[in-house]
């Protein structure tokens, strides 16, 4: 596959596209552009504005990276609620072949590739060469997602992991449970690790503590915890003990020696209050599995545009699959 495509990293708030190319170093970008979900009724008014803007230059083949579950071919766009149908686009778009695929899972499939600029080290380990890595990042939702080399290249899955159960680790974090559990039929790793969770977070802090200002949104809490706001600091420095928690089951999860990436956008916000986090300690924190979290490295995805280069690698593998 050497032709140029059409890829996309489509989360509940914007939608990023690119065309991508196959060079000899490897998947290049240009045409990138970003638009938001806001005021368009379903995914083809997003795809119709991208291809409007390339005119006759765009290529005849797609990948989609998606914010939720799919089988390649139709899905949904769980935090907008739009439904995925490739065979639709293609018919109304003259498009040749389009292919979604989870938006983690092209996260990952980029992880094991990413240059050491590319991230930060959060904890250190040596880690497994060639073992399992996770990938898992808080957005407009949580995604997750594994990737696992084996003899004929690497191998990757999309998950629902961030809709796994919210465990909570201490006092304060069990009130929490019950504070969403009061609003919430069921209480998950997402509810609190996601902007709208970011929120969730300050407004129950706010009213625990009695200070501060409710109804901010995910950005405002996070500016203001890097300007020194204590109210917003405080709610920052919880959602990274959360993650830090759930980034350790989801690594017991996956068998993650080969390590695990942190992604998403709210994290790469407040890097020096993650390093004076409890994350570290909460990730390792799994009683007598923690020697074995001990070995396993923690790294921070800083790189823009990984997502959709992921996307490229998973048409590629794609077509290669099913030109054998």
């Amino acid at each position: 596959m050497n032709e140029p495509i059409i890829v996309a990293d489509v989360g509940g708030t914007n939608g990023r596209f690119a065309i991508a190319r196959f060079e000899a170093g490897g998947v290049m970008l240009d045409r990138s552009t970003k638009y938001s979900n806001e005021g368009l009724s379903g995914f083809a008014d997003l795809l119709a504005l991208y291809l409007e803007e390339l005119g006759s230059d765009a290529p005849r083949h797609a990948c989609f990276a998606t914010a939720g579950p799919n089988n390649g071919r139709e899905g949904l766009l769980t935090n907008r609620g739009w439904q995925l149908n490739a065979a639709e686009l293609e018919s109304r778009f003259g498009l040749d072949e389009i292919l979604f695929v989870n938006d983690f899972k092209a996260l990952a499939r980029m992880a094991p590739e990413l240059p050491v600029g590319d991230t930060v080290e959060v904890r250190s380990a040596d880690g497994v060469a060639g073992g399992p890595v996770s990938v898992i990042g808080p957005g407009t939702g949580l995604g997750v997602a594994l990737v696992i080399d084996e003899p004929g290249g690497l191998v990757t899955v999309g998950t629902e992991g961030g809709h796994m159960g919210f465990a909570p680790g201490n006092e304060l974090e069990v009130a929490l449970w019950q504070h969403l559990a009061e609003r919430h039929e069921f209480v998950y790793a997402e509810l609190l690790l996601s902007g709208d969770g970011l929120c969730r977070i300050h407004d129950f802090l706010v009213a625990e503590h009695g200070d501060g200002s409710e109804g901010l949104s995910a950005a405002d809490i996070t500016t203001a915890a890097m300007e020194g706001d204590a109210s917003c600091e405080r709610s920052v420095l919880l959602f990274l003990s959360i993650l830090g928690s759930v980034a350790g089951d989801v690594a017991l999860c996956h068998g993650a020696l080969g390590g695990v990436y942190l992604g998403g956008g709210i994290v790469r916000r407040v890097i020096p209050l993650l390093e004076r986090s409890e994350f570290c300690e909460r990730f390792l924190a799994k009683g007598r599995m923690r020697s074995y979290l001990d070995a396993i490295p923690v790294r921070l995805i800083t790189a823009e545009q990984v997502a959709r280069r992921g996307a490229a690698r998973l048409f590629q593998q794609h077509r290669g699959r099913h030109s054998t």
